[in-house]
């Protein structure tokens, strides 16, 4: 996952994740899905954590040097009462050069 990752929720508590990906590749494109369901059990303070992230983005090799990445990430977070209840959205645009 982009930002999650089961570690973020294993502290003093139980802890199981169910990820999956799905991808299609053409030449030099690559689109690709991701799905993440994190689950934690109550810790010894009494909270647990639920939090499910979708990863929607895309690779594209230009030339042999480059390549353009982009990655549109959501998280819901299903037990947070915090002011946004710890749902988030980001964007990220990469342009990388191989040397």
């Amino acid at each position: 996952m982009d930002n999650m990752i089961l570690d973020n929720i294993t502290q003093d508590r139980d802890a199981r994740a169910l990820v999956m990906t799905a991808s299609y590749n053409t030449g030099d494109f690559n689109l690709f899905y991701a799905y993440g369901d994190f689950y934690g059990s109550a810790d010894s303070s009494g909270i647990s954590e639920h939090i499910y992230e979708q990863n929607i983005g895309f690779d594209y090799k230009y030339k042999q040097n480059y390549t353009v990445s982009a990655i549109y990430t959501i998280q819901d977070d299903k037990y947070n009462t915090g002011v946004n209840n710890g749902d988030w959205t980001n964007f990220r645009v990469l342009v990388l050069y191989n040397f």
